[in-house]
């Protein structure tokens, strides 16, 4: 029986499961989701990368995503899971599968036509990689076919091909890829600018920055402490100001205020 012991990824601050060059087999992976199916801390990274994995371990890796487990990186490296394997876990992306980054293994030709089949359906999907099973599988048919079906995925913002040639294919997919970037850029931007119109909306992302950033401590708290440092470090470099200052007039509580502002804003707003 497979054991699990999530660790903590060199990549992700996550919990995973890390089990790559272990000469795992079909019948292991199906112990492993069985065991995940139980257990009470969700993996959010399984790495199963170069192991003589088939197809059937695809299809258990897809069950599990079915079932709506929580599982945000799959990592396939060098696995050949396919035809079956391959689509059972593809198709999943489409409803229950909460996957950000996918690695799904060597495809072959039949294995590129059911990517381009399920992945544009995917709206969570951001990375995705693949290699190609061996030099020269893939037909100019079924590049065609993907770069036009991953034409219409507005989530993937990068794609990683490891293949011998086929340069044309690849800087395809990867303008594809800037494409999308840019417009998740240009929506992140809408979405902040709409925030900063709505004060109440702005407030609530300030207060989910803030706590996060300050692990979790009371807002009130972190106020206090950050502007404090702030105000305290400003009024240190007012006092070396006035110093320099040969007109004893300029130091006057209306000047030194407004010096305060905007000696805050131009080095702890500096893009305001």
């Amino acid at each position: 029986m497979l054991t699990i012991k999530p660790s903590v990824t060199s990549n992700h601050d996550e919990s995973g499961i890390i089990l790559s060059n272990k000469l795992l087999t079909d019948l292991e992976v199906l112990n492993l989701t069985r065991e995940l199916q139980r257990a009470d801390t969700k993996a959010k990274v399984i790495d199963l990368s170069f192991n003589n994995l088939k197809d059937r371990s695809g299809v258990y890796i897809g069950n599990l995503l079915a079932q709506g487990y929580d599982l945000k990186t799959l990592k396939l490296t060098g696995c050949c899971i396919e035809k079956d394997g391959v689509q059972r876990i593809l198709e999943t992306l489409n409803n229950s599968s909460k996957l950000r980054s996918l690695d799904i293994g060597q495809v072959s030709d039949i294995g590129l036509s059911i990517l381009a089949k399920y992945v544009p359906r995917s709206e969570k999907l951001k990375y995705l990689a693949f290699q190609e099973f061996s030099e020269g599988c893939w037909t100019e048919n079924a590049k065609r076919n993907a770069i036009d079906a991953l034409y219409q995925s507005q989530s993937l913002l990068d794609v990683e091909i490891t293949c011998l040639g086929h340069q044309d294919f690849i800087e395809e997919i990867q303008a594809i890829c800037d494409r999308n970037k840019k417009a998740h850029a240009q929506r992140k931007e809408e979405k902040l600018c709409a925030q900063r119109q709505d004060p109440k909306l702005f407030a609530e992302e300030i207060q989910k920055f803030i706590e996060g950033s300050a692990q979790n401590l009371p807002v009130r708290v972190y106020l206090e402490n950050s502007l404090g440092t702030i105000l305290n470090d400003t009024l240190y470099e007012l006092a070396k100001f006035r110093q320099k200052e040969s007109d004893p007039s300029q130091n006057t509580a209306s000047k030194n205020i407004k010096w305060i502002i905007r000696h805050i804003i131009d080095n702890y707003f500096p893009n305001k």
